[in-house]
Parts: structure tokens; C-alpha cells; sequence
């Protein structure tokens, strides 16, 4: 029966922390949770890799494309940021892990740069 005392206990400090009205409501803007961190907002932006054949969109929404220089689609799904590492996720299940590297994201065997920077290769 302690465990009754102690629960009593706690609803009649809470009962008296209500009724002091020294309390305010609680003020939480859920826009702030849908922001990029910093760690993300780098990552975002277009990574092309072998010479520009395969381009990777990571986008705001934590969304990406994958596409070929041919406008070909090759894959779809989400990404999450975790320091240097990105986690993907496709719309098929697949799951890839990368990361950068002095501005060089590697995934898998191929090797993305943003556009302008020195080669993938």
C-alpha cells in the first residue's frame, strides 16, 4: 500500500501546483519541429557522381531522387541526417548508409560531389 501513499501524495501536489496559478500554459510551436537542423540543411542540394551520369537530390522534406543524367528516375524514398552519415530509405525497402567526407558523399561504390567541385572520381 505504499505505492497508493506515494501516488496520493503527488496528486495533491499536483492538484496544488494547478491552484497556485503560478503556472502558464505550456507554449510549443510544432513549426519549429518540421525545420532542417544545420547538419541537414548542408547536406541538402543536388550530388552528382561519374562525371554527372548519376545525379542525387536530397531534398528539404527529407525526401530524394535519385537520377540519371537522362532524366531517368532510378530511385525514390527518404534520407535522414546523423552528423556526417545519411541514412536512406526507398519507396521499394532498400536501404543504403553514406557519408561525407571532406565535401564527398560516399554511397555504396559511387563517390557524389556538388556540381562545380572537383571530380568523383
Amino acid at each position: 500500500m505504499q505505492f497508493n501513499r506515494v501516488f496520493t501524495a503527488f496528486s495533491a501536489l499536483a492538484g496544488s501546483m494547478r491552484a497556485s496559478g503560478s503556472s502558464r500554459a505550456l507554449e510549443i510551436d510544432l513549426g519549429d519541429f518540421n525545420q532542417p537542423s544545420a547538419a541537414e540543411r548542408a547536406m541538402m542540394g543536388v550530388w552528382v557522381a561519374d562525371g554527372g551520369a548519376t545525379r542525387l537530390s536530397l531534398l528539404p522534406n527529407g525526401r530524394y531522387d535519385k537520377t540519371l543524367e537522362t532524366g531517368r528516375d532510378i530511385y525514390h524514398g527518404r534520407y535522414e541526417v546523423d552528423g556526417s552519415r545519411l541514412y536512406f530509405e526507398g519507396d521499394t525497402g532498400r536501404t543504403a548508409i553514406g557519408e561525407t567526407r571532406r565535401g564527398i558523399l560516399v554511397l555504396g561504390d559511387h563517390r557524389f560531389v556538388r556540381p562545380g567541385a572537383r571530380s568523383a572520381a
